[in-house]
């Protein structure tokens, strides 16, 4: 593309939509941590007591609950900051959903959130995958017969999976299908019963990345 537009190589993405982004050997994060403290700057929580979840233990929330109203602007100016915090933050997903009424009983819920992003500034995503060029994860098991290994596997998966628990699923088939033949192999060596076999066929859990 250099050769066909003019520009310029500014290296390793580091910052998009104010996303941050970190690019090493290991993994590749996501984190908004500037817009987090942004937020906490705009909203007078900075230095607050932190907590340890996003939402009380139990609170239930109701649209009508509370009559003295805050101010609606600045209420939903919090509310919609912290849903865009949500992309790089899905454990603040279920906690912000009020959206319409601005009462301060509905406030509680937004300020303890922050005050849970107090102590989680640091928090985000992080992709693991082992294949930077492909951006295909690797499935990985192991059966053992009592203490002994047997049968091992460590290879790519053939396709690229958008989500963590979609590369799993494929491992898990992967591991079904790798167990099934073990079984059924053993029942013609030992002339035992696949009901006998499913007890001394000991299966590590399956792993991707």
């Amino acid at each position: 593309m250099a050769n066909m537009f003019e520009m310029s190589d500014m290296g390793l993405l580091s910052m998009y939509l104010g996303i941050e982004v970190c690019q090493i050997d290991e993994f590749i994060s996501l984190s908004h941590k500037l817009f987090a403290l942004k937020i906490l700057k705009t909203f007078d929580m900075m230095n607050c007591n932190s907590s340890i979840t996003p939402l009380e233990v139990r609170r239930i929330f109701n649209q009508k609950e509370g009559r003295n109203l805050v101010n609606a602007t600045t209420y939903k100016s919090l509310m919609g900051s912290l849903r865009y915090l949500t992309h790089t933050r899905p454990d603040l997903s279920f906690n912000v959903g009020f959206m319409e009424n601005s009462s301060t009983e509905h406030l509680k819920c937004p300020k303890h959130i922050l005050r849970y992003i107090e102590g989680t500034l640091n928090f985000g995503l992080n992709d693991y995958g082992g294949d930077t060029e492909e951006r295909k994860s690797t499935s990985g098991f192991c059966f053992f017969i009592g203490n002994s290994p047997v049968t091992w596997v460590s290879q790519k998966q053939i396709i690229v999976t958008l989500l963590s628990c979609e590369a799993k699923y494929i491992s898990l088939t992967l591991v079904a299908c790798q167990g099934v033949w073990l079984v059924e192999f053993l029942e013609e060596l030992t002339k035992s019963t696949s009901n006998q076999l499913r007890y001394k066929l000991i299966m590590s859990l399956p792993l991707s990345s």
